[in-house]
């Protein structure tokens, strides 16, 4: 269970990922369970759950069946890491489900400190093409 700083903030950004547990009542601070989830708690702030890889699989899961899911997968870290060259962000699988899930299902990617949606929006790209002039014929 990947319960590193890097972790604990992906997971307390991932809003649409908290709102899939129901909230609990504040407990002392530090990393608890209930039943089968993990929990942390810091300093006061709100409660914090860290989703196992098992659980980031089954969010998108329901994408389709498993052979799916697995090229899905694959293909995200092939284009995300090994054509782009980025560094290794993630240290962790939990990290990188959790970077999956966020995109499949959110369409947001990891800025290092929140989740955002790309400016890649092909409608909002279209909206503005469409409002510029035509242009010389030969365009």
């Amino acid at each position: 269970m990947d319960t590193t700083e890097q972790n604990i903030k992906m997971c307390e950004k991932a809003e649409e990922i908290q709102a899939l547990r129901k909230a609990l009542p504040n407990s002392t601070a530090g990393l608890f369970r209930m039943g089968d989830d993990v929990y942390v708690q810091l300093k006061g702030l709100n409660i914090i759950w860290l989703p196992r890889q098992d659980q980031l699989q089954e969010m998108v899961l329901a994408i389709g069946d498993i052979w799916m899911l697995h090229c899905d997968f694959n293909a995200f870290v092939e284009v995300r890491f090994i054509r782009a060259g980025e560094t290794r962000e993630f240290k962790t699988y939990e990290q990188l489900w959790l970077a999956f899930v966020m995109k499949e299902q959110y369409g947001k990617v990891w800025t290092g400190s929140a989740w955002m949606k790309p400016f890649r929006d092909l409608s909002t790209a279209n909206d503005l093409v469409d409002g510029l002039s035509d242009g010389p014929e030969e365009w």
